[in-house]
């Protein structure tokens, strides 16, 4: 059995980045997957094991959807 969540986060017209904190705990380190709505680039800046960091280029609101997986060692 391995940890994991998802969700989504709205990221506003005027933010450039948004920071991303987990539900849930994880001592191994994880694997974030990011996809956003529109057809636009965003990039993952900073990745812990309590949140992760995202960036995009253009000014515009996007909903991004991430998973969050913990590796087994």
């Amino acid at each position: 059995m391995f940890n994991f969540e998802s969700g989504q986060i709205l990221f506003k017209k005027n933010f450039n980045e948004v920071e991303v904190v987990l539900d849930k705990t994880y001592t191994n380190n994880i694997v974030v997957k990011i996809t956003a709505s529109d057809d636009v680039n965003i990039n993952l800046k900073d990745i812990t094991n309590s949140y992760f960091t995202i960036e995009k280029s253009v000014n515009k609101e996007i909903t991004v959807h991430y998973i969050v997986i913990e590796s087994d060692s």
